[in-house]
């Protein structure tokens, strides 16, 4: 005397509560002052770093042409990165209370495929760069040291490299895909119950 239940069909069943716009427009604001200020931070340090290496480059008079063009690699790798990643800035900076779903939704897709590039290519492109820059930078120095000593020195700059690139790089890019990731699902959300204000 039991009766089947169809428990997919009751739970396709129940109403899909409205999601709350303004809670999405605070989290797309904290994701604009977050992706902000990790701009102004990069910036500072490869700007910092570049100033280290002109530095080194004049107190301490590198004379093999070897570390002088170690120190090129390492600024135009530098260089470059900032020269791309910088071009998220006006989209970050685009995304206002003003802007209606669609048009958050509409950036914040452009703004995850340019990021999406950067994680990729170009940070492979500066790794690459930096690998080079570090070995020809660190030939003058490592053919004054004991080869126990300079093996050292470029194996642990090469693991630091690599850590780079198979732990940190994929841990900060599934971090900052899952954030743009959730709120553009909401986004399309909004958009498909016509709640956009």
């Amino acid at each position: 005397m039991s009766e089947d239940i169809n428990f997919s069909e009751l739970w396709n069943q129940q109403p899909v509560p409205p999601l709350d716009i303004n809670a999405l427009h605070k989290k797309i604001k904290q994701l604009r002052s977050q992706k902000l200020r990790q701009l102004i931070i990069a910036n500072v340090c490869l700007f910092a770093t570049i100033a280290i290496m002109a530095g080194i480059w004049i107190m301490c008079r590198p004379l093999f042409w070897s570390t002088k063009l170690g120190i090129i690699l390492a600024v135009l790798a530098m260089s470059i990165f900032l020269f791309i990643y910088n071009k998220l800035f006006p989209l970050y900076r685009g995304l206002n209370k003003n802007m209606s779903s669609r048009e958050y939704f509409d950036n914040l897709l452009k703004i995850k495929n340019k990021e999406r590039l950067i994680q990729t290519g170009l940070m492979g492109l500066y790794h690459l760069l930096l690998l080079f820059a570090i070995g020809l930078y660190l030939y003058e120095y490592a053919i004054r040291m004991p080869v126990i000593m300079a093996i050292t020195v470029y194996t642990v700059s090469v693991g630091w490299i690599a850590f780079s690139w198979f732990v940190i790089r994929p841990k900060q890019s599934k971090k900052n895909n899952r954030g743009n990731e959730r709120i553009i699902t909401e986004l399309e959300r909004v958009i498909e119950q016509g709640d956009e204000e």
